[in-house]
């Protein structure tokens, strides 16, 4: 109904009156016994909850999940809500709970694959191409759509299939006049070139969602974003620190977004094993925002990986007693933890072991650790005890072990240690 559509354009608005009116429109709406769609309406009301009072966003979605068991989007954000408390299981729970809603909800499989990558592959992969049917038929149902088009092209990059998203949206774009509408899709089809190495064809496409985004503040993130890893995947560090040099007398906010996306390429250059290629892209991150403690503790923690202790040492330290207040400090104290570790191995050295006692206690006491951080560093403190206190050791790892979700949250490396080292323990604190 109108009074329905009303009221979503309400809530979707970020105008406190608006939204008030909004919320006044839903309750009567809820009230009204001919006010439509239930569902949808205590979904509304939940959305304006999440703008204007988060702590109880919890409890609305429970409340529709008590009427609606099987509401996909219910579901779905109570189950973003239990994988950042670190219910891994119990996210998976809901996420299945809301695909017998709807087996074609894309978000929902895409958390699914998401949250199944690295335990069980094949499930992951699975969930994907069950979201690639769905995002193909919902292509087919609306051929004009971008949304639909990109969603689609996802799902591909997703399960490497870049090709075949290459020549999705090129088909899309085929005959389309050029305008606005066409940015997104220009944006998203540069940084696959760029992951294909085709900087040239990137580089166009980028030219021309310049020319007709720049107007749209999204578009322009994007855009920053695609423009900063055409550079990067070619080496291009002084462009990235002329380019940034220019934000700062134009659009200074765009530095932190500059020196973010060389953060994020460089764990996934660490990630994928190219060492030298993560500590090259994240010096440029640190030529341009000196001290930025995320780039910080990812270069420390590539620098340890290599084998090169003292530049992780060094580099760590110069801003580990400032960042505080930071939302990386928790990952820094617990890379430096690992850090004093490996020293106090190399060195024979207690003082180091206890430095890395005290940081990694810092580190799970932190309010503002994350689960999978606080489960990392409960792991490397129960190493770093190994040596200094065996039983105290062996209790953590104990504790660890008998906790899947906490568990699923370690490296896979680490996950394998676990037991190993259990069972060493075990051995010298019986005998």
């Amino acid at each position: 109904s109108l009074r329905n559509a009303l009221a979503a354009a309400l809530v979707a608005s970020n105008d406190p009156v608006q939204l008030a009116e909004g919320d006044a429109l839903t309750t009567g709406l809820i009230e009204d016994p001919e006010g439509g769609e239930k569902e949808t309406l205590l979904l509304l009301k939940a959305e304006y909850g999440k703008k204007l009072r988060p702590a109880s966003v919890k409890q609305s979605y429970e409340a529709i999940l008590g009427k609606f068991p099987t509401s996909p989007r219910a579901n779905r954000e109570l189950a973003r809500l239990a994988f950042a408390e670190g219910r891994r299981a119990g996210a998976l729970e809901l996420i299945d709970q809301g695909l017998t809603g709807d087996p074609e909800d894309i978000d929902l499989l895409f958390m699914k694959a998401e949250l199944l990558r690295d335990e069980t592959p094949e499930r992951a992969a699975a969930a994907m191409r069950q979201a690639e049917l769905a995002a193909s038929d919902w292509s087919r149902r609306q051929p004009g759509s971008s949304k639909a088009a990109l969603t689609l092209a996802n799902t591909r990059v997703i399960q490497r299939r870049n090709g075949a998203a290459i020549e999705g949206l090129e088909a899309f774009l085929k005959d389309k006049p050029e305008g606005e509408g066409l940015a997104a899709v220009w944006i998203y089809l540069s940084g696959i070139y760029v992951r294909e190495g085709d900087f040239s064809k990137a580089a166009d496409l980028l030219a021309k969602a310049e020319t007709w985004g720049s107007d749209n503040a999204r578009l322009v993130e994007s855009l920053v974003q695609e423009r900063v890893r055409w550079h990067a995947r070619q080496k291009q560090w002084d462009a990235l620190v002329a380019l940034a040099d220019g934000y700062r007398t134009t659009h200074r906010e765009r530095v932190g977004l500059v020196a973010a996306v060389l953060e994020s390429l460089g764990l996934t250059d660490y990630q994928a094993g190219r060492h030298d290629e993560a500590v090259a892209t994240l010096l440029c991150g640190l030529r341009i925002v000196p001290g930025h403690v995320g780039l910080v503790n990812d270069l420390a923690w590539t620098y340890q990986a290599m084998g090169r202790l003292e530049d992780a040492d060094q580099v760590a330290s110069s801003v580990v007693a400032k960042a505080q207040d930071t939302p990386s400090y928790a990952h820094l104290l617990d890379t430096w933890g690992v850090v004093q570790y490996k020293l106090g191995l190399k060195e024979k050295s207690r003082a180091r072991f206890e430095k890395a006692r005290d940081s990694l206690e810092k580190c799970r006491a932190h309010p503002k650790t994350r689960p999978e951080t606080e489960a990392s560093a409960t792991y490397h403190l129960a190493m770093v005890l190994a040596e200094l206190d065996k039983r105290q050791s062996l209790k953590l790892l104990n504790e660890l072990a008998d906790n899947p979700d906490r568990m699923s949250m370690l490296s896979e490396d680490d996950q394998e240690e676990v037991p190993k080292l259990q069972q060493r323990l075990a051995s010298e604190v019986g005998s």
